[in-house]
């Protein structure tokens, strides 16, 4: 089985090429590198199926926050603040 990539960047302007790159007997591709260090693609991607095909892309930085809100279902809104300006944080055991 053949997948086809079409790159080229030119200022900023796509400008469509076909470079075609294998898939092998275990399902996986190797992305040219050009590609790779042009799209920042290392370690983890994201891949999401399409009407066109496959799209890959660099896997999306993810806060804190919105760690807290899909795991928790926290309003953060209604969540009490504790001040603690005027406390001895040396005295504070975790």
């Amino acid at each position: 089985m053949i997948l086809t990539f079409k790159y080229q960047f030119l200022l900023d302007i796509v400008v469509m090429v076909m470079v075609m790159v294998k898939i092998d007997e275990q399902g996986r591709i190797i992305i040219p590198k050009e590609i790779r260090e042009k799209k920042r693609l290392r370690g983890e991607v994201e891949i999401e199926v399409v009407k066109e095909g496959i799209l890959i892309k660099p896997k999306t930085e993810i806060t804190w926050n919105e760690i807290f809100k899909s795991k928790f279902k926290i309003n953060w809104n209604n969540v009490k603040k504790l001040d603690l300006s005027e406390e001895n944080l040396d005295k504070l055991w975790i």
